[in-house]
């Protein structure tokens, strides 16, 4: 079932507007008394359309639907790479359940972008993550930042747990992660094209981050993020809970 991102909620009724309320007029033409399942404030819901208004419809919300949501909250600090591979990396970010995605402006960035495209960059980087949050079942839409230079990023992290994968080499994760218990939020910066220099990795070991490795194999710019992120996620969040199913 399709899921819709509520505009407003409040005492048992929430509201979609805007894109939302043509989606499930015009394109999926539910009618009143229709079920529907929403989401805000990061909880997901099952509802009953009370009212159908041009560009609004109204919903009495029935339920409380259990939440696909991981309790790792995950910061994913990604250098800005070139052409479409940064909406690739967004979207299977939120796919694999980070909170919040900062893109970061590193010295071997190769794309440079003044204020005005990094705010057009930002609302579409924002709608792909709220339609990967959306296709995945999430109920919660990650946060992407505007892009950051590297130290103003390194400077406002706080997570408990910082990685930075470094083609370098460093602290292996299997290492990293043994003994680790009761953390809650954790943060990974990720490098663009031809990776990190080395004035960036001691900034970043000078602000409690620990540098990793990926493996012995070279990973392009895409492929690292969705790397660590993926073991991240089994080691400390909740894919590493998962029964098979045959």
């Amino acid at each position: 079932m399709p899921r819709f991102l509520l505009s407003s909620l409040k005492d048992g009724w929430g509201e979609l507007t805007g894109e939302e309320a043509h989606h499930v007029v015009k394109v999926h033409r539910y009618r009143v008394n229709d079920v529907i399942e929403v989401v805000g404030d990061a909880k997901l819901f099952r509802g009953v359309i009370s009212r159908l208004q041009e560009g609004s419809v109204t919903v009495r919300i029935e339920a409380t639907l259990p939440s696909s949501e991981p309790q790792l909250e995950v910061t994913l600090y990604q250098g800005i790479v070139k052409g479409d591979k940064l909406e690739l990396i967004i979207q299977k970010a939120v796919e694999l359940g980070v909170s919040r995605i900062v893109p970061v402006m590193c010295r071997r960035s190769v794309v440079t972008l003044d204020q005005k495209k990094a705010r057009e960059r930002t609302v579409r980087w924002q709608r792909i993550a709220q339609e990967a949050s959306k296709q995945s079942g999430r109920a919660k839409v990650p946060l992407v930042d505007q892009p950051l230079p590297i130290v103003d990023a390194l400077t406002q992290d706080q997570s408990q747990l910082r990685l930075m994968a470094y083609e370098g080499g460093g602290t292996s994760l299997k290492a990293c992660f043994k003994g680790l218990s009761a953390i809650q939020t954790v943060s990974c910066l990720i490098g663009p094209e031809g990776g990190f220099e080395q004035v960036e990795v001691d900034m970043a070991k000078s602000h409690s981050y620990i540098i990793v490795g990926l493996g012995p194999r070279i990973l392009r710019a895409e492929t690292a993020p969705l790397t660590l992120l993926s073991i991240l996620m089994y080691e400390l969040g909740d894919t590493g809970d998962l029964s098979c199913r045959r």
